[in-house]
């Protein structure tokens, strides 16, 4: 998963490139390189690349020079636009860390995407049930990482509050 989530949806192939060519992303995926390429519906800049703004499906329409990727979200697609609830299993994308705690973007709830990515919050007591006073945020988790976790509470106005500690989530 984590090759896709780094590679993105320009990623070269060794077939024939079709005229379109589709792949599914996340909020925040890396699209593209934007010298490369011209930013689409649903899609933004940032620094020298592309990124998706919402879970989709990632099209190039390489009939355009420069190629134009853009997300969509197919008909009858199962993408959540309901926020998670307390108790249910998340998919998030680590951000940020500091000695205390890791900054999430929840991307799935249940295996199901959201339309929008949520802000969570990992703090180092939630990350395993054991040796809570021996963990070391910065081993536990790095920016990047994909994690499986579980909502604890709705936490403060912007964030979740998520652990990993169980022994099915990681």
């Amino acid at each position: 998963f984590r090759s896709m989530v780094r590679g993105g949806c320009a990623e070269p192939d060794t077939k024939p490139t079709p005229t379109h060519r589709e792949m599914k992303v996340v909020p925040g995926q890396l699209l593209g390189e934007a010298s490369t390429m011209q930013a689409g519906v649903c899609t933004y800049v940032w620094g020298q690349n592309i990124h998706a703004s919402l879970a989709g499906v990632c099209t190039i329409d390489r009939s355009q020079q420069p190629p134009i990727v853009s997300v969509h979200v197919p008909l009858g697609d199962t993408v959540r636009s309901a926020p998670p609830s307390v108790a249910e299993t998340v998919t998030c994308r680590v951000t940020r860390l500091n000695p205390r705690m890791a900054y999430v973007d929840i991307l799935c709830v249940e295996g199901v995407a959201l339309r929008e990515a949520c802000q969570g919050i990992l703090h180092r007591e939630d990350v395993r049930e054991f040796d809570m006073d021996k963990i070391d945020m910065y081993e536990s988790v790095r920016p990047s990482d994909i994690i499986q976790a579980r909502i604890l509470s709705l936490g403060d106005s912007r964030s979740y509050f998520i652990t990993m500690a169980a022994p099915e989530l990681g």
